[in-house]
């Protein structure tokens, strides 16, 4: 009889630790699945926000394009109305009035021949510009023209060329200041996304490029290098990222510990959001 107790004694607790250890493992499951979420969450701000920066953007460049074509044909009727305007005291009279940047004045040969900047002055404009404005049949047909870097970096020049309706010039040209303009690069603006993304101190959200397979940003109040064991930046890194299940937790490991990863594609770049064990632990 006592033996039979002892069995059912021992059946018991195996049940009750079996019951244990299955429970535990929900949990931790559980915890795992809701930081998650919690984390694909916080991606998906960070992805609304890179839309509305980006939006923003574009509505920049548009807005100086409008801005820069109006005050140049305004030169151009100007200088078809009174041709003392035409001298580099009376375009830099009509810089300062207008509050814009370096007016020119450019001959059927695509030359700048009077300039507000002299640097610019005997400098040839873009021949494919010329074209595009001599075979417009549009009067005071406008072209911009603007620097188009890759991702890393920000614009080189920004400026736009209006036909005159002088006899003596065929185009007005205005550059932009590119210093007063502040246009960025496609990394600032992803950066600065990051910088702002509130997280908490054991969470961290970054951004890898799919041009190159490098890290755009991180968090700002998190490590500012990114780890993970066995993968390093480029190719690598981007063939790593694609085989991730979007929006589904993995256990990597870290910066030298054990992580709670989230993954989010973007058409241009690989969001990560990631957070200690620790944490899903404290949670359960």
């Amino acid at each position: 009889m006592k033996r039979l107790y002892k069995r059912l004694a021992a059946t018991y607790l195996v049940s009750a630790m079996l019951f244990v250890l299955i429970f535990a493992v929900i949990l931790c499951s559980r915890g795992r699945d809701e930081n998650g979420y919690y984390l694909y969450q916080l991606l998906g701000g960070v992805d609304g926000n890179l839309e509305d920066i980006t939006e923003e953007y574009e509505s920049s460049v548009k807005r100086l394009s409008e801005e820069y074509i109006k005050h140049a044909r305004e030169v151009s009727g100007i200088i078809a109305a009174d041709a003392a305007a035409a001298s580099p005291s009376g375009l830099e009279t009509l810089r300062i009035i207008m509050g814009t940047d370096p007016i020119s004045l450019i001959s059927p040969s695509g030359e700048i021949v009077v300039s507000t900047d002299e640097s610019l002055q005997g400098t040839q404009e873009d021949g494919e510009i010329i074209s595009r404005l001599k075979a417009s049949g549009e009067k005071n047909a406008a072209a911009v023209n603007i620097d188009e870097p890759d991702f890393w970096e920000r614009p080189g020049y920004f400026r736009v060329t209006v036909r005159s309706d002088s006899t003596s010039f065929f185009a007005v040209r205005i550059d932009g200041d590119m210093t007063r303009l502040q246009l960025t690069s496609g990394s600032d603006r992803v950066s600065s996304i990051l910088r702002r993304a509130t997280t908490e101190y054991d969470t961290s959200i970054f951004a890898a490029g799919k041009a190159r397979g490098k890290i755009l940003g991180i968090t700002k109040n998190n490590r500012q290098d990114i780890h993970i064991e066995n993968v390093s930046e480029g190719k690598q890194l981007l063939d790593f990222l694609s085989l991730l299940p979007e929006g589904r937790p993995v256990v990597l490991r870290i910066n030298g510990a054990y992580q709670i990863v989230v993954t989010r594609e973007r058409h241009d770049m690989y969001l990560a959001a990631f957070t200690g064990m620790e944490e899903v632990m404290a949670n359960v």
